[in-house]
């Protein structure tokens, strides 16, 4: 649970320094704490993450040309 507090305030503190509004802030720290409870890892991997955000944009540039 610690790990994924951590994960929270990271995101927070960077979305914070890009000047995200409050309101959006807590609704993206609430759905990255569901998904990691959900999936119980750590965002350490970026590499897979990047990845898979790759494989996730190429898949909606698809979906949306159709």
């Amino acid at each position: 649970m610690v790990q994924i507090q951590e994960n929270i305030e990271k995101l927070t503190r960077e979305l914070k320094y890009r000047n995200y509004s409050p309101k959006t802030i807590k609704v993206y720290t609430n759905c990255l704490k569901y998904f990691l409870q959900k999936i119980k890892t750590d965002i350490l991997n970026l590499s897979a993450w990047n990845n898979l955000l790759i494989e996730s944009e190429r898949w909606w540039k698809l979906t949306t040309t159709l």
